[in-house]
């Protein structure tokens, strides 16, 4: 959750809130595959047309493709599909985690305890 925290608000100060919102709401994407891998759940070719228009209506919603001065940079849209990916990572982890057996709030506390951000900026 780090990782994704420090790559959203990296992607937010570089580009838009939009086009961040936007791009952390593709991690599907990445579920789709990384469950595939680690839980060797199939791609079928419907998820592969559904994670294809899903990109497409990312781009379109994004206005990325607007000339009207939409904020945005390389390094803003990189780490804004970087968070994607660590939050489709919590997910798995998640996932895997809860499979061993624990409970789902002790999965909570434990990331919340060990991981735990200073807040101070937000007081």
């Amino acid at each position: 959750m780090t990782a994704l925290s420090v790559f959203y608000n990296i992607s937010v100060t570089k580009g838009s809130l939009a086009l961040s919102a936007v791009l952390l709401a593709m991690s599907p994407v990445f579920v789709l595959f990384l469950a595939a891998i680690f839980f060797h759940e199939p791609v079928t070719r419907h998820k592969l047309t559904c994670v294809t228009l899903a990109l497409i209506g990312c781009v379109l919603v994004s206005g990325v493709l607007e000339s009207n001065g939409l904020s945005w940079s390389i390094t803003g849209i990189l780490c804004g599909i970087l968070a994607s990916f660590f939050y489709a990572v919590y997910g798995i982890i998640s996932k895997k985690v809860t499979q061993k057996g624990y409970h789902f709030l002790t999965i909570t506390f434990l990331r919340h305890t060990l991981f735990r951000h200073d807040n101070a900026a937000f007081q």
